[in-house]
């Protein structure tokens, strides 16, 4: 029975850390089309 908040536990980091990523790679991605049109002279 001690196995399963434990599963419970490593599921929630898991997801917290895959939030985190997908985040950071929508904050770059949306900072990267920025300065690229920033950059563009238009």
């Amino acid at each position: 029975m001690r196995r399963r908040p434990s599963i419970h536990l490593i599921g929630s980091r898991l997801r917290r850390v895959r939030a985190r990523k997908t985040v950071a790679l929508a904050a770059a991605g949306l900072g990267l089309l920025g300065f690229t049109a920033l950059a563009k002279p238009t």
